[in-house]
């Protein structure tokens, strides 16, 4: 390769690079944290903040990094889209057979979301945001944005499970978290996904899905919605295991708050609010749900 060549090849790469930085990140993967997890099935560890910098390593999933508080400014915002996903190239630090090595990842492999149970690992993460057809209420097509969530079940550093769902984009927060089998037959685990609505009108959405030593089971869904003290809508769950639970059972219990007077000030007390409380019951049968 000439000597001219290599100066254009370099030239288009940090051309390449600062059109990148303009795109804007996914808000969903703005935020990270000091100890994240490669949550990829296979994450390339490169030289330099780019994929035009060379493969020095590959981590696998569930493989922790170490995110450096890199002074040096000059690579530090370069960002990287793919499915749909737009992302940072974070500096790290990682092991590899006790030895210590530096690189760089891109943010979209990996993920802060990691619960340890035992010698089992559950691991979520936003592997693309994609289009997808849906109706509205009044059964009109149109074409909306999802975010791709995956969770997986880590044992022996292998997958052994994974579950693919998508949920809406409003939402720039997540919990995650896992408990006990809150009474459910059959069950080991049941893991919660939170993807939290931060602002009025926002739902929250709610996800559960069960672990039973081999599998990853559905379970229902909830959400819960407001609108500055006009509007309220709230499902909550009960486990067998709680106040109020039933044996295989997962009961919800919806209520529903609003203004009927719109024209009422929401800061006195002349405005006339109406309540209603609704009860769905899930049957649970060992391996699935059922709505009795």
């Amino acid at each position: 390769m000439s000597k001219n060549l290599k100066i254009i090849i370099l030239w288009l790469s940090f051309i390449s690079m600062f059109l990148i930085k303009a795109q804007e990140i996914t808000p969903i993967l703005e935020f990270y944290s000091d100890t994240m997890y490669v949550f990829s099935d296979v994450a390339n560890i490169r030289e330099g903040p780019g994929i035009n910098f060379k493969i020095k390593d590959k981590l696998l999933t569930a493989e922790k990094v170490f995110i450096i508080n890199d002074s040096d400014q000059k690579y530090n915002k370069a960002v990287y889209t793919s499915d749909g996903l737009t992302a940072e190239w974070l500096p790290i630090k990682y092991y590899k057979q006790s030895k210590e090595s530096f690189g760089y990842v891109w943010r979209g492999n990996l993920s802060t979301y990691l619960i340890k149970k035992g010698d089992i690992q559950f691991m979520m993460g936003i592997s693309a945001k994609e289009k997808i057809q849906e109706r509205d209420s009044e059964g009109t097509l149109y074409e909306n944005e999802k975010y791709r969530v995956e969770l997986k079940v880590i044992k022996n550093n292998q997958q052994v499970a994974k579950k693919i769902f998508t949920t809406d984009t409003l939402q720039n927060f997540i919990s995650f978290k896992a408990f006990g089998n809150l009474g459910l037959t059959h069950i080991h685990t049941i893991v919660r996904l939170e993807f939290i609505g931060g602002a009025c009108a926002i739902p929250t959405n709610y996800y559960y899905f069960a672990w039973n030593g081999k599998q990853l089971l559905d379970l229902p869904s909830r959400y819960t919605v407001s609108d500055a003290g006009v509007y309220s809508y709230e499902e909550k769950f009960i486990f067998p295991n709680e106040k109020g639970g039933k044996p295989n059972q997962i009961i919800k219990k919806t209520e529903i708050i609003q203004v009927n007077d719109e024209s009422a000030s929401e800061n006195t007390s002349n405005n006339i609010f109406s309540k209603s409380t609704k009860k769905q019951i899930y049957i649970w049968n060992g391996k699935n749900y059922i709505i009795k």
